[in-house]
């Protein structure tokens, strides 16, 4: 869902594919014993154009052009403590905090007597969180991660929840995952 200026409306999931330009997800883990460190990193930048042409009453046209751009962060940063651990599943639990960060550009141009116009708009969000996490080892090297967490500060509710499907390859890991993760930042948002 978005709003700019007072309207808002929803972005079905193959127009956002369609301005993918480019995007980055990456996790890094420090673990000590019983104690970890995660860092959590997603970038997206994403854009489109649309050119409208309309004819005039007594002939001539009024030309139209829209660009958008919409870039983001997200920063997740967690200490854990293990819970549980046995042969074929680990549990930590998480705490720490999840930063937000998304500009949206949009450019309007036309030939007709309208000015261009630029709008912006940002917002930065800060946000405690507190989940957990976990992984099942099928054996092979093949293992089963997931993640939930859920936090408030800067937005009234964020909330995450990830499971996939792993490979250790020995030197790293390489997993396919699904993942939600949302912002609820109210009414006046």
């Amino acid at each position: 869902k978005y709003d700019i200026g007072g309207g808002s409306g929803t972005i079905d999931a193959g127009t956002i594919l369609d301005a993918l330009d480019i995007a980055f997800m990456g996790t890094l883990e420090f673990r000590k014993n019983k104690w970890s460190l995660l860092a959590d990193l997603i970038y997206l930048d994403l854009s489109n154009s649309n050119f409208s042409q309309v004819g005039l009453p007594g002939g001539g046209t009024w030309q139209t052009e829209v660009d958008l751009r919409l870039t983001g962060w997200q920063l997740g940063l967690y200490g854990g403590y293990r819970l549980y651990r046995s042969e074929r599943a680990r549990l930590d639990l998480l705490g720490g905090g999840r930063y937000l960060s998304l500009d949206a550009d949009a450019r309007l141009a036309t030939s007709g007597p309208l000015p261009d116009r630029d709008l912006r708009r940002s917002t930065d969000v800060w946000d405690g969180i507190v989940g957990f996490r976990g992984v099942v080892d099928l054996g092979n090297h093949w293992f089963l991660p997931y993640h939930a967490d859920v936090g408030t500060g800067g937005s009234d509710l964020t909330w995450q929840a990830m499971v996939g499907v792993g490979y250790d390859l020995g030197w790293g890991d390489a997993t396919m995952l699904y993942r939600h993760l949302e912002w609820d930042q109210g009414e006046d948002e």
